[in-house]
């Protein structure tokens, strides 16, 4: 009889990095675990995002359901401190016509308001949407793997520490919620983001056919370059200034491809944008799917950006990175970043990081890659033996 295991997150929308998670340990587990074991996807929503490669999710109405002696598994990213309201937003759904009047009507209360009126219309029946009570839904064992957590201590309310304790393994990706973590659950593990592995099933050759045709025709150099719509809030003329420099001194191409197209992230707008007041050689990915986005990362000479996952793949790869923006990017940075590339970079750094970023030794790289492997190998393992037990 095969083991039931629920894969649940936010993997109902089109963010490359959550779509990642259950693809990643499926494989892993299915690669290391002698019986059979049955996978659901499930979130918030049903969704189909196959089109680009991803797995198919079941609602909540399914994960509750079938939680009555499962293993769930809250697959990562960053769901501690999500609420139904942000994550209602997200999904781009009709009730965001309620969020953005309220917003309007009391911008004091609003968010108050609105995760009222969320768990009304969700009628969910865990308080926290990933953090889950083992006893009200009568599941089995409940497994956190790798999730981002805040770095303020205010951000974890004792309810929230209680479950996490009671969970059957709990490991977390950034350095600064682990500190604060350590000290209320001491359970809980520092594991990088368990997507690091990838290229263990996405070779790199296997990838070479999902480039874009402008760079498979001869030998092409280029800079893999990413934003979303909040970046364009900072001095983006800089930031443009500084990669026209940066493709004419390196005579590389600049790729620009979006990873996150959900709303919060907005790639392809805040590229467009960029595209548009570039100068340089500069090649718009539209619409790419999971492998495309991988494969135009795993093949560049260098990885700009600020999304983690573009971040995450490039080590996965070997390929040199930086990261934009202060918050997650830059605490996965601290905690797991090699030197010199450990730490985000300013819009009017940028020329000079990239020039230093990219002659960072293949050796350096690779050894900071199979360190990660190890981590997250090892952390497989330690779910195989709950799963077993």
């Amino acid at each position: 009889m095969h083991k039931k295991i629920l894969l649940y997150g936010a993997t109902d929308r089109n963010n490359y990095g959550d779509l990642l998670f259950p693809i990643i340990i499926e494989k892993e587990l299915h690669n290391i675990c002698d019986e059979e074991l049955a996978f659901s996807s499930c979130a918030i929503s049903e969704s189909d995002l196959t089109n680009i490669g991803a797995k198919t999710t079941k609602g909540l109405k399914y994960f509750y359901r079938n939680t009555r002696d499962s293993i769930v598994i809250v697959v990562g990213g960053e769901v501690l401190q999500a609420n139904w309201a942000t994550l209602h937003y997200f999904l781009g759904t009709k009730i965001n016509y309620v969020y953005n009047f309220v917003e309007k009507l009391l911008p004091n209360y609003s968010k108050k308001v609105n995760k009222l009126i969320s768990l009304i219309v969700l009628r969910p029946k865990n308080y926290y949407p990933f953090v889950l009570s083992k006893k009200a839904l009568k599941i089995k064992k409940v497994i956190y793997n790798s999730v981002g957590g805040s770095s303020s201590v205010k951000s974890y309310s004792n309810r929230m520490l209680s479950l996490l304790a009671e969970s059957d393994y709990f490991s977390i990706r950034n350095k600064p919620a682990y500190d604060i973590l350590h000290e209320k659950v001491e359970s809980v593990k520092l594991v990088p983001d368990t997507a690091v592995i990838m290229s263990k099933y996405y070779p790199k050759a296997s990838l070479k056919k999902h480039l874009s045709s402008a760079l498979t025709s001869g030998a092409s150099k280029y800079i893999f370059v990413q934003i979303n719509k909040g970046y364009l809030g900072q001095d983006i003329d800089t930031f443009t200034s500084e990669l026209d420099k940066l493709s004419e001194e390196l005579k590389c191409k600049l790729v620009l491809c979006p990873i996150g197209i959900a709303a919060g992230h907005e790639d392809p707008f805040a590229l467009d944008v960029l595209n548009s007041r570039l100068k340089c050689n500069a090649i718009l990915i539209k619409e790419p799917d999971i492998e495309e986005i991988m494969a135009h990362i795993a093949y560049s000479e260098l990885y700009i950006g600020t999304s983690l996952h573009g971040v995450i793949t490039a080590m996965s790869f070997c390929v040199p990175y930086l990261g934009l923006r202060a918050g997650k990017v830059d605490e996965y940075l601290n905690t797991w970043g090699v030197e010199g590339l450990n730490s985000i970079a300013k819009e009017n750094e940028v020329f000079n990081r990239a020039k230093s970023a990219i002659v960072t030794p293949a050796s350096v790289l690779n050894d900071s890659k199979e360190k990660q492997f190890k981590l997250v190998e090892d952390q497989f393992l330690q779910i195989k033996n709950i799963i077993n037990s």
